[in-house]
């Protein structure tokens, strides 16, 4: 869902957690169905923290560290969002 939601957003050339001017809503999970929007940042500053988490983490087989990608991670946070 996540990835959808990304998608979206990128579909208007600016990630700020809006297709155009509106927002994306996706599902948050549990029983109730309740939904919410992609956060403005999903898509830069979040992204390259969620890459900084995972290039540390166990689970990263990848044999890529943060120094890879902090260039990357650097355009991502630097971007405003603009694609």
């Amino acid at each position: 869902m996540v990835m959808l939601a990304m998608m979206s957003d990128a579909a208007d050339g600016v990630l700020d957690g809006k297709n155009g001017t509106s927002p994306i809503s996706m599902p948050m999970g549990g029983m109730m169905g309740t939904t919410g929007s992609l956060a403005a940042s999903a898509g830069s500053s979040g992204l390259a923290n969620a890459m900084t988490s995972f290039m540390g983490s166990a689970l990263n087989a990848s044999g890529l560290t943060t120094t890879n990608m902090t260039t990357l991670m650097q355009k991502l946070i630097n971007s405003n969002g603009q694609i």
